[in-house]
């Protein structure tokens, strides 16, 4: 990630209501019942990976943007359901939100395999399907809303590398192993890598997309290592791998941050005893929880034509725009939201 290919937004915590859902089977469920909007369209969410700060982030920003069209009457209400990282219970959730009758489903997929049944079911039953974020997922029948995950990443990789003039060792940090964004930003690090042949990495470990796995990862292999002159992670993991270094007598290597607040403030205040530290920070915007509905309503309504293919951008903070960034909470993600017509201008043409 980053390249978190995939990173990012501002949101108050109390009001994320994945923290007060409804526990059901090991799953979390959340119901925004119907209004008294005229619409009767309505949206069935399956979040797919575990809740890490980046997907609250991005569910909270979902919730925002679906509660906006509540209150305008163009959606009559929502679903959530969370099957933290399990595709088996992600397919039961899917197919109950179709036995639910939702008029639009939209899945952050926890494999890229697995739930093509379940998309194709609810297309044969008239139900269009967008999956997002962490596809795409094989089947052809949904429309996909991601990041270039490999697009980014091979910009972080070519940054490290130039930063290192194309020698040194490099720790590998992936995220959850088996899901398709995964793979796209491991590829998108070999590809930025390869035009410098000076650069090995010595070490590929999963982090999951979190802190605290990932400083367990890290300090397990860190002792057989050799020196490491910069770590590359997938964008949820910085801080993590950071700490694992420093518990380990190690310095501090190069890094690119994941956008998290965490990260940012850590970065701002290393540099105060640091001056010479300068880096970049790159993820995934968890903002396009906020797109989501949108898409989502006119995909139900059928009064623009999406695509089948959108790509979303990611958010860059360098160090000159690092400041702007500094008011992220510390357990949040750095993130913009967007609103339909900011879609409708950039995502549906």
């Amino acid at each position: 990630m980053s390249i978190s290919w995939g990173r990012l937004a501002r949101r108050k915590w109390a009001n994320l209501s994945v923290a007060t859902a409804l526990a059901v089977g090991g799953a979390v469920m959340v119901s925004n019942g119907v209004s008294s909007a005229s619409s009767q369209i309505t949206i069935g969410f399956s979040q797919g990976i575990t809740l890490n700060s980046y997907h609250q982030v991005m569910v909270a920003s979902f919730e925002q943007a679906a509660n906006t069209l509540k209150s305008e009457g163009k959606i009559s209400g929502y679903s959530i359901a969370s099957a933290n990282g399990n595709a088996s219970t992600q397919v039961s959730q899917i197919n109950a939100l179709i036995l639910k009758h939702v008029s639009v489903l939209v899945i952050d997929p926890a494999s890229p395999s697995a739930l093509n049944a379940s998309i194709q079911r609810a297309t044969n039953a008239g139900i269009p399907v967008l999956v997002f974020n962490d596809g795409p997922v094989t089947t052809k029948a949904a429309y996909e809303l991601n990041f270039n995950f490999a697009k980014m990443m091979k910009q972080e990789a070519t940054y490290i590398a130039q930063r290192l003039h194309g020698k040194g060792n490099v720790l590998e940090v992936r995220g959850q192993a088996g899901t398709a964004s995964d793979v796209a930003l491991h590829q998108g690090v070999i590809q930025g890598f390869k035009p410098y042949p000076g650069i090995k990495i010595v070490s590929s470990v999963y982090g999951n997309w979190d802190n605290s796995s990932t400083q367990s990862a890290v300090a397990k292999v860190l002792p057989s290592l050799p020196a490491i002159a910069a770590e590359i992670d997938q964008g949820g993991e910085t801080y993590g791998a950071i700490q694992a270094f420093l518990s380990g007598g190690r310095s501090v290597p190069l890094v690119v941050f994941g956008n998290r607040g965490l990260d940012l403030k850590w970065w701002a205040n290393y540099r105060k005893t640091h001056p010479s530290f300068t880096t970049e920070s790159a993820s995934a915007n968890p903002g396009i929880g906020s797109v989501v509905p949108y898409i989502a309503y006119h995909l139900a309504a059928k009064d623009v034509k999406v695509p089948k293919n959108m790509d979303m951008p990611v958010l860059w903070i360098t160090q000159s725009t690092l400041s702007k960034y500094l008011n992220t909470p510390t357990g949040g993600v750095a993130h913009i939201n967007y609103n339909d017509n900011w879609v409708k201008s950039n995502l549906l043409k």
